[in-house]
């Protein structure tokens, strides 16, 4: 009818003047560090305006870069530059960002994961010799975990999933995994407070 195409089109002009609003907005928290909730603003124009949008993608890349999303980040900024081939060398800056960051935390994590492999070869780990389960999953290990990763593989199978995209699901899975048991690569809680 005409007043449903009416209200669409004063509902998609809406959206198209919050987008301004939102990208302006995500600019301003990102100057004053809230990176959480700059991210949140840009995600909000891809997912509601426009899945496409460079400058929201860019600057989710940059927001993700301070969250220690590298993945994400790394997405992100690369899809804009895909999208826009005049901010590649913008996009190759923010890239440089996430491998040092990436590398910096792998030297500071290193001490850490020598010494817990340390501990555990001189351990003797019960599981090893116990009988395998008859499952052929481990006994001890986190069954939610577990039951996450047979979705994934069943849902990956289902939709022929190529071998990249399905590397990176499985890195967010063990990484959202690791995070929620408080692991050494944790991101850190806070800093937003005050935004």
């Amino acid at each position: 009818s005409d007043s449903a195409r009416a209200a669409a089109e004063r509902n998609r002009k809406i959206w198209q003047c919050q987008k301004p609003l939102l990208l302006n907005w995500a600019l301003i928290l990102m100057k004053r560090g809230c990176w959480r909730r700059a991210e949140r603003k840009c995600t909000e124009v891809l997912m509601d305006i426009d899945k496409e949008n460079v400058k929201a993608l860019f600057r989710r890349g940059q927001c993700n870069v301070h969250l220690r999303d590298h993945e994400q980040a790394r997405m992100d900024l690369r899809r804009a530059g895909e999208l826009d081939t005049t901010i590649a060398r913008e996009v190759e800056r923010e890239m440089k960002k996430v491998d040092e960051l990436r590398r910096a935390e792998e030297r500071q994590d290193a001490p850490v994961a020598k010494k817990v492999v340390g501990e555990m070869l001189r351990e003797a780990d019960p599981r090893s010799a116990a009988p395998p389960p008859v499952d052929g999953r481990p006994a001890e290990f986190g069954g939610n975990f577990m039951r996450t990763l047979d979705r994934h593989r069943d849902a990956t199978d289902r939709d022929d999933v190529d071998e990249e995209t399905y590397c990176q699901q499985r890195q967010s899975i063990y990484n959202h995994f690791f995070r929620m048991g408080g692991g050494a690569g944790a991101v850190p809680a806070g800093g937003e407070e005050d935004c």
